[in-house]
């Protein structure tokens, strides 16, 4: 059933990316109408499905103060006898001020069908309410504002129990463009009242969110643009996801795992330069579990962040030389993106990366260099610090106790790696108890040291235990 999930979005992206030009008539509109439909089967396996098949013609028909489309049968092919019928979708289009530009209003059709071997349906897509509308700009080939409203969206399967259902769904997408024809703005799409159902279970989301913003973006007409290659393309350019109240449930109904945000953003900027930045970030915020008051349960993180920046990565230059070389085990290959990345020094910063827990709080941070003058042509510091490292081993050893856990095995070898742990960190402490710090340094002179001691030796026992030296004959 996952591919319907996507499967009305993804015909949202075909219109995004169709190609429309100029002219008044309605039988520009059908040429136009029909230059989307061959783009859309062109793409087809880029976008969404192995192809795309029609039926019947485009139908294009002058009204009073504005031209009436209908498009074919549409056919969204996975497989060689399995579909997903979109049907005919209806567009009334006229023109704007801008002539350049066309509004239209678009209606799908309220129930798709997939169908798998022998035309048997598989499940069915229903859509209650809808408003769908927009306005086309021929000079980018794509959209420049949409306004899509749909409610009541359900999905099931004709022969089992599962379904998904969602309460509204709402795409608005508006995107300018100032005197030197570089275009900004956003897009937005927002849905509630996430749920799918399953033998196995169910799920909820009770919102999701997903922002994009563009900055000073060109775009390479005629080429067909979407928004993807505007995020690509653009000086600055920003996603963000946000996750609201999630909930994942067992068949009796106990939740496996609750969540009450999560975001993930990753921005860019500068990426036709050779000075590119690359920022990603996330947090999560109130896990929990209630699945037998386990052990486990018990250590699951309240709230973790993640922060990353690559800064000065010479983004021109790169895929020249990843194109040229596939091989992952080619050392020349390395040679190149060390000589690259060392020009521009490159950065790797991890700042803010937390997991808290109200017994233990875990944090890393640092920054590494891309250094020509370097041993290992990388520079700098991380440094990991753990508290309540105690309270994490006295719980994987109790849960490795247990003989009636089939994961008990798995746990034994976790407070192994964490007792060999503990012996490697410089102990400090506060108010909340004992940290245990991790400082791992990178010179320029090869050394690789760990808290001031050679980093190789002390981490062989954690990480390589079968690569351990056997002691020196004492002398006699």
């Amino acid at each position: 059933m996952r591919t319907g999930f996507f499967t009305l979005l993804a015909f949202f992206a075909f219109l995004s990316t169709a190609s429309l030009a100029q002219s008044s008539d309605a039988q520009r509109l059908k040429t136009l109408a029909e230059e989307f439909i061959s783009r859309v089967k062109e793409n087809a396996n880029e976008s969404c499905c192995r192809s795309v098949k029609t039926t019947g013609e485009v139908i294009a028909e002058e009204l009073e103060g504005y031209t009436a489309l209908t498009l074919p049968q549409i056919k969204m092919m996975s497989g060689e006898d399995e579909y997903f019928d979109i049907g005919i979708v209806s567009i009334n289009a006229k023109r704007t001020e801008n002539p350049q530009a066309w509004a239209l209003s678009i209606a799908v059709p309220k129930t798709m069908n997939s169908y798998g071997a022998n035309n048997l349906e598989k499940y069915k897509l229903d859509i209650e309410n809808q408003n769908i509308a927009g306005i086309y700009d021929e000079r980018i080939n794509m959209f420049s504002k949409l306004n899509a409203a749909l409610s009541g969206i359900k999905l099931h399967s004709a022969h089992i129990a599962d379904s998904a259902t969602i309460n509204e769904l709402k795409i608005i997408h508006d995107i300018e463009a100032n005197e030197q024809e570089l275009w900004s703005g956003e897009s937005h799409i927002q849905s509630s009242a996430v749920k799918l159902l399953s033998s196995a279970g169910s799920a909820s989301v009770g919102g999701a969110n997903i922002k994009t913003q563009i900055k000073d973006w060109s775009p390479q007409s005629p080429e067909p643009n979407s928004l993807q290659k505007a995020l690509l393309s653009a000086a600055r350019a920003q996603i963000e996801f946000n996750l609201n109240d999630v909930s994942i449930n067992t068949e009796q109904d106990q939740k496996l795992l609750s969540l009450q945000n999560a975001q993930v953003s990753l921005k860019t900027e500068n990426l036709n330069t050779d000075k590119a930045s690359f920022t990603l970030s996330s947090k999560l915020n109130g896990l929990s579990s209630e699945q037998d008051g386990s052990e486990l349960s018990a250590l699951l993180p309240e709230a973790i962040s993640l922060n990353i920046a690559l800064e000065d990565i010479p983004h021109t230059a790169l895929p020249d030389v990843l194109n040229e070389n596939s091989d992952p085990q080619n050392v020349v290959m390395y040679m190149q993106l060390q000589s690259i990345l060392a020009s521009t020094q490159a950065t790797l910063a991890i700042t803010d990366t937390e997991i808290k827990h109200p017994q233990y709080n875990i944090t890393l941070n640092g920054e590494l260099k891309a250094d020509s003058a370097a041993v290992f042509g990388v520079s700098g510091n991380v440094t990991l610090r753990f508290q309540g490292l105690e309270h994490v081993l006295s719980k994987a050893q109790v849960m490795a106790s247990d003989q009636t856990d089939p994961n008990a095995s798995q746990y034994r070898g976790t407070a192994a790696f964490l007792e060999k742990l503990k012996t490697l960190g410089k102990v400090e402490s506060n108010e909340n108890g004992f940290i245990h710090v991790y400082a791992l340094s990178v010179e320029k002179s090869g050394n690789v040291l760990l808290n001031d001691l050679p980093a190789l030796l002390l981490l062989q026992p954690l990480f390589m235990p079968g690569l351990m030296m056997s002691p020196a004959p004492s002398a006699e």
